[in-house]
C-alpha cells in the first residue's frame, strides 16, 4: 500500500486565458459533460448527474457550448510538500520532498 500526503496552494481559473486554452483542445463530445442543469453546485431533490440525455458523439451547438463553458474551471495546484509512505508488511519506507526539490518534477494532464 502507498499513501501520499500533499500540501498545496490552489488557484481556481474560470473564464480566463487558462480555461480558454484548455477548452479549445477539449473534444466536442467531452464538452457535453459540462451541460448540467441545474447549474453546478445547485441543490437537487433527486440523485442526478445533471447531464442531458444525448448521443455519446454529440457536439454542443454554439449556444450549448457557451453554457457548458460557463460551467468549466481549471484548478492549478502548486505542491509545496509531498510525503510518500510505502507500507509493505515489513520495512515501511518514507520520503519527503519540499519546495525547491519538487520543482525538478513536472506533470501535465
Amino acid at each position: 500500500m502507498i499513501q501520499l500526503r500533499l500540501k498545496t496552494n490552489a488557484v481556481v481559473n474560470h473564464n480566463n486565458e487558462i480555461t480558454r486554452e484548455s477548452w479549445a483542445v477539449m473534444p466536442g463530445p467531452n464538452r457535453c459533460n459540462y451541460l448540467t442543469d441545474p447549474n453546478p453546485g445547485s441543490i437537487s431533490v433527486k440523485a442526478t448527474d445533471g447531464r442531458p440525455i444525448i448521443n455519446a458523439e454529440s457536439v454542443p451547438t454554439n449556444d450549448e457550448n457557451e453554457i457548458a463553458y460557463s460551467h468549466f474551471s481549471v484548478i492549478v495546484f502548486a505542491i509545496n510538500e509531498l510525503e510518500w509512505l510505502y507500507l509493505p508488511r515489513r520495512g515501511h519506507r518514507r520520503a519527503q520532498l519540499f519546495g525547491i526539490e519538487l520543482n525538478r518534477y513536472k506533470a501535465t494532464g
